[in-house]
């Protein structure tokens, strides 16, 4: 076997992986030229498999086809070699081309098909021994065909037992796709924590301006967003849209611009997004990607529908229904169901009901229950449409994916209190005057420093009306857990439950959960975990301000301010005491002034304050902090400084 064609498929092969697709090509054409004259048939059906991969890259499939099914034919013709190196050779070329065939049907119009060929090749690759090629064949039947059609749970196996082989066989060049796939099936699923772990994985693994750093920026484009970070939405998308035409991606670039249209959407410029998506689309017909083509269909009639163009949603999401059906879509066509049920409703249209049955047993059917918080301004009202329904079968199934909701965990929060209180629910920011309404806010607040955070309904009422007669206090108190409920969830219908709020027993509970693996939130209890963990600098990072200053006339918020700032002030003393041992004498210093200002008899923060102004050269400012100390002690408590204090004090 000639090691010069092997070094020049070994080239081709790491280019095109790595998004240079020209170089990949034209190292193949170059092996297969040197092969032919060699009459090496192998390494020519090799080089053939190599140009039928970058022109896969490309998105030009017919090509891929042709290239793929020659490899076919010329392996055939193999005699020369032992029965046993043929018969391998032979089984490797046909995985090869089998995998080819399958990726293509996959992306073209047929997911039965490309099931097919893709475990055809993971059977031929075992038998050649071939680990590579079957950690790419699962992770094929994982992208291409389990996670287009909603299976996430099968898609999720599939690359689970790629990485497994990967760490394995040490095929590290390789991990980039399954932590892709992983990542963005999390995403789609509503597991935002897991995605965001993959995500972390994959920026490890990802080289520079290659495809595995687009797929990266583009799911952390999507993340962002989630979370309401519109700029690093902007970034993430663009360097994917950069990269994705840099390399010749079709598929990133399509990604790449739905993302920027859905930006777009979610900062209220519908026609701009609009725009984004058809463009999308072009490209998605440009390469014959049906699937694609179905979901820049979708998008585009979610833009028209925040436009206003009724008429025009319908257009778009009757034809993204008949372009997703064939091919099984089964995630993007209850996606798809789901806006047209919810347009009916809104037209008022005597399908409404039929549609909105469809729509929900579809999602019932493939376990797409996370997408009714997903969609909760479409999903909700359609299944309040039918909950009351005649007929048993379709109010049941309504009552079952509310019991669904109920066990679905609802979008993060996310809450300041530490110098005035802000909520954020998911990426909505709730507003100021929503909070203030009946006193939801400070509802809110008052739960999340109760026990376990939950409340007797009299200990509730008491705290917020404490002047009010205890009739009349329940009364308000019923008026703020509907405030509150409404704010948490504004889209949430009447007989819907709140998945935040539940009064039962007597009792008002938060249900909401404020740790790390949770993906909530809560400022000063995220304040005093970084306390107790003794992570001073992130302490005072975190502390904004007196918690909820605008109610401090309230004594459970007094009791709250009190000891919260008993940490802030122990905080900064222990920072100040460290940057100082860090040869951070002018930070630590500040760190004091700071303490001072708070509680100007602080004997410590005086004494640290005074060694680091000495570390400074600045003798003045620390005969001032003694002064200072010593004039308040005697006017107020009339008392000396410390010992220790006046002994320093005399050496400076």
């Amino acid at each position: 076997m000639d090691s010069s064609i092997e070094d020049l498929l070994k080239t081709s092969q790491l280019s095109t992986r790595a998004g240079k697709i020209s170089a990949g090509l034209q190292a193949a054409m170059q092996a297969h030229e040197y092969a032919i004259a060699a009459n090496e048939q192998f390494q020519a059906a090799m080089a053939l498999i190599a140009q039928a991969e970058a022109y896969f890259r490309l998105g030009q499939y017919s090509e891929t086809i042709r290239l793929a099914k020659e490899a076919s034919v010329t392996i055939s013709q193999l005699k020369e070699g032992t029965e046993a190196e043929i018969t391998r050779h032979q089984q490797v070329i046909e995985a090869h081309t089998a995998l080819l065939l399958g990726r293509c049907a996959g992306e073209t119009n047929d997911l039965d098909a490309s099931e097919t060929y893709l475990r055809q090749v993971t059977v031929l690759s075992r038998m050649a021994g071939d680990n590579s090629l079957l950690v790419r064949s699962l992770h094929s039947l994982s992208a291409g065909v389990y996670m287009p059609r909603g299976q996430f749970g099968l898609s999720l196996a599939a690359d689970e037992e790629a990485l497994a082989i990967i760490q394995k066989e040490s095929l590290l060049e390789l991990i980039w796709a399954p932590l892709t796939t992983k990542s963005w099936v999390c995403y789609l699923s509503g597991q935002l924590e897991r995605s965001a772990a993959y995500l972390r994985e994959l920026q490890k693994v990802a080289l520079s301006g290659s495809l595995a750093e687009g797929w990266e920026k583009c799911i952390a484009g999507c993340l962002a967003l989630e979370s309401g970070d519109m700029e690093g939405a902007r970034i993430g998308f663009g360097a994917s849209k950069s990269i994705g035409e840099t390399i010749g991606s079709p598929e990133l670039s399509f990604y790449a611009r739905l993302g920027i249209a859905r930006l777009n959407r979610w900062e209220g410029k519908p026609a701009a997004g609009e725009e984004w998506a058809l463009d999308a689309r072009k490209i998605a017909q440009n390469i014959g990607y049906r699937h694609l083509e179905g979901m820049a269909q979708l998008e585009c009639g979610r833009c028209a529908w925040q436009k206003g163009s009724l008429d025009l949603v319908d257009t778009y999401l009757q034809r993204a229904l008949e372009i997703l059906a064939p091919l099984q879509a089964h995630l993007e066509l209850a996606q798809a169901s789901l806006l047209l049920a919810a347009l009916k409703l809104a037209q008022g249209s005597a399908e409404a009901e039929e549609t909105a049955f469809r729509a929900l047993e579809m999602i019932h059917a493939h376990g797409f229950h996370f997408m009714l918080d997903q969609e909760r301004s479409f999903a909700y009202p359609v299944v309040a449409a039918v909950l009351g329904h005649r007929r048993k079968t379709i109010s049941g199934l309504a009552v079952q994916l509310l019991e669904m909701l109920e066990k679905t965990d609802p979008p993060p929060l996310r809450v300041a209190t530490l110098g005035g209180l802000q909520v954020w629910q998911g990426s909505r920011q709730v507003e100021r005057k929503v909070l203030t309404h009946r006193k939801a806010g400070e509802l809110l607040a008052l739960l999340l420093v109760s026990p376990k955070q939950r409340l007797s309904v009299e200990e509730a009422a008491e705290c917020l009306w404490p002047d009010r007669e205890a009739e009349t206090a329940a009364a308000l108190l019923h008026q703020a857990t509907s405030a509150l409920r409404r704010a948490l969830e504004p889209e949430l219908p009447a007989r819907f439950p709140s998945r935040y709020l539940r009064v039962e027993d007597g009792m008002v509970h938060l249900l909401c959960r404020f740790t790390r693996d949770a993906g909530s939130w809560l400022d000063f209890a995220a304040f005093e975990s970084a306390c107790k963990e003794r992570d001073w600098e992130l302490a005072l990072k975190l502390f904004h301000g007196q918690f909820l200053p605008d109610l401090s006339d309230r004594e459970w918020v007094m009791m709250e301010q009190q000891r919260l700032s008993v940490l802030y002030q122990n905080a900064l003393l222990e920072a100040a005491g460290e940057r100082l041992k860090d040869g951070m004498a002018a930070e630590a210093l500040e760190a004091c002034r700071k303490l001072l200002t708070i509680e100007p008899w602080q004997e410590q923060a005086v004494l640290t304050g005074m060694k680091a102004a000495q570390s400074l050269g600045d003798l003045a400012t620390a005969r001032r902090l003694y002064l200072t100390l010593e004039k308040t002690l005697k006017q107020e408590l009339g008392v000396e400084p410390h010992s220790d204090l006046q002994i320093f004090y005399r050496t400076l």
